[in-house]
């Protein structure tokens, strides 16, 4: 058996050793860092007989046991005011109003902890599950991560105006996520998934807005994410199916590449930990393509190569037609 291995140079920034762990309870490291009601909401098209699944990113609720009880045993906290004895079991409560789908209720919450000015709702709380000496229950096992009440409080908010149809207001909570409000993670993983969300919020605000000009600009780079059905939705809003065939026939004719002055490596494993593993180191040239796509450029996604192969303009466009981005793009609308 083979496993397949890219080499990659991680960057390690070792200041960030030095956050301080803020013992937080777990439920609350949940709220704010796996998000799961803005999901992937699963489509089908039966077109030419042959189904093609795609994803779409939608707005859900998705009511636990947890918010349950959470729900019946806090649900009085409703008709107070936060204090520095019932803060996180306030929060949590306004959370848990919202996935039991008492919008309106959760939303008087969360914005009673946007106008608090209360340390606990203030501060930046610093998390990570590999600070050494940590004792903190939490769910993160990706570095370490910044945190506050009021940049998710806001995260809320933002999803309860995109379901009243208030895009321009989402808009302005989406804006304090960003500039107010920012939380910081120490790893890849951690970062893009944060950013994911923010992008994904974003498009429904700009979709509802009917921007979908700023969708294209924004998003186009991303082409290859599995939510690309809101990017081609943005498309297909602006351009007629025969302008859009015209594009992606025209790509042959914009398309440039050049190649990388040295060349990238796999590394191969034969009989993978055991004792008589073997390591191969496979090479080959690739390079950057570009096409021009609705009069903007767009770097192709990389293809994957064999030994001693040196990339060519068929390897980056035949990628490039087998993404549901494309496919999805010769669809004919609904």
């Amino acid at each position: 058996m083979k496993f397949f291995y890219k080499k990659l140079i991680l960057f390690i920034i070792s200041g960030l050793s030095c956050f301080q762990s803020f013992s937080q309870d777990s439920l609350y490291i949940h709220r704010i860092n796996f998000d799961s009601s803005l999901i992937y909401s699963p489509k089908i098209d039966f077109n030419s007989g042959v189904f093609k699944s795609y994803f779409k990113y939608e707005i859900s609720h998705d009511p636990s046991e947890e918010d349950e009880k959470i729900y019946k045993k806090h649900k009085d906290l409703q008709l107070v005011n936060p204090t520095a004895k019932n803060y996180q079991n306030y929060f949590n409560l306004a959370c848990s109003l919202w996935e039991l789908n008492y919008v309106d209720e959760s939303e008087k919450m969360f914005l009673t902890i946007m106008n608090s000015n209360d340390k606990f709702y203030t501060q930046t709380y610093l998390n990570g599950s590999d600070i050494p000496g940590d004792k903190s229950s939490n769910s993160y096992g990706y570095g370490s991560f910044s945190s506050n009440f009021k940049n998710s409080a806001c995260h809320y908010l933002c999803k309860i105006n995109i379901e009243k149809k208030n895009f321009n207001k989402a808009l302005e909570y989406y804006d304090l996520i960003i500039e107010k409000y920012p939380v910081y993670y120490s790893c890849g993983t951690g970062n893009s998934y944060y950013q994911a969300r923010l992008d994904k919020l974003k498009t429904l605000c700009l979709e509802g807005l009917g921007e979908y000009n700023q969708i294209i600009d924004l998003f186009l780079k991303n082409y290859t994410d599995s939510y690309c059905v809101n990017l081609v939705n943005a498309i297909k809003k602006t351009y007629t199916q025969e302008q859009i065939n015209f594009e992606l026939t025209n790509i042959e004719n914009t398309f440039s590449l050049v190649l990388d002055s040295f060349p990238s490596q796999i590394i191969t494993y034969e009989n993978y930990g055991k004792k008589n593993q073997i390591e191969i180191v496979s090479e080959y040239i690739s390079g950057e393509a570009k096409i021009t796509l609705f009069g903007r450029e767009l770097i192709l996604e990389r293809p994957y190569l064999d030994e001693g192969e040196i990339v060519c303009k068929d390897d980056f466009l035949n990628k490039f037609k087998e993404t549901p981005f494309y496919e999805n793009l010769l669809m004919l609308s609904e």
